[in-house]
């Protein structure tokens, strides 16, 4: 497939290219600052393009994977008008199939452990969850055949390929980023995830 990569030159962006070279796929990676992604590949192209700023939004191929998300506490709202102008421009193009990252804490814990945790995280990064609750509302509500992944705290460990995945539940309180990345890829050509949260974890 041809996969646009958002978010390419982030921590977890960069696993999604890297796996999807790996896999066959060509690349088409949309970055503010294509001089940061020093991933250099045939089969990958890397251009300018700010997810804040819909006129500079170019989407190819037949899918596509978000990976855009705040870096600190302060959140904004990278993730919910970015992915507005992403799915804007994923229907310029016709293009239906994308995956994007949310985060645990959106959904409801599976245990006592976790309710007492995600309260507390609510209670330290409540801006970035309310805009990433704003960005799943955006995709629910788009004409996209969506699925949001919904990590644990995420880790730069391995690729274990051993985690555990459940549809509209979480799972788990950790995962390496490679993990997530590889079953964002995976989850593409997976019809039972579309318009599904999928849980990941260990």
């Amino acid at each position: 497939m041809l996969i646009t990569v958002f978010g390419a030159n982030g921590a977890t962006g960069r696993h999604v290219v890297e796996e999807a070279l790996e896999r066959g796929h060509e690349v088409h990676a949309v970055v503010r600052n294509p001089e940061s992604l020093d991933i250099r590949h045939e089969r990958l192209a890397v251009v300018r393009g700010d997810v804040l700023d819909p006129s500079t939004i170019d989407v190819r191929g037949e899918v596509v994977v978000s990976a855009i998300g705040a870096r600190s506490r302060k959140a904004g709202t990278i993730a919910s008008a970015g992915t507005t102008n992403i799915v804007q421009a994923m229907k310029r193009a016709g293009v239906k199939r994308v995956v994007s990252i949310s985060a645990a804490p959106l959904g409801d814990g599976t245990s006592a452990f976790q309710r007492f945790l995600y309260g507390m995280l609510w209670r330290f990064f409540r801006e970035l969850y309310e805009d990433l609750r704003r960005m799943e509302s955006v995709l629910r509500d788009g004409e996209v055949d969506w699925t949001v992944m919904r990590p644990p705290r995420l880790t730069n460990g391995p690729h274990t390929k051993k985690f555990r995945t459940a549809i509209d539940h979480n799972v788990g309180n950790t995962i390496s980023r490679s993990d997530l990345a590889s079953e964002m890829l995976r989850v593409l050509a997976d019809p039972q995830t579309v318009r599904r949260t999928v849980g990941i974890g260990y």
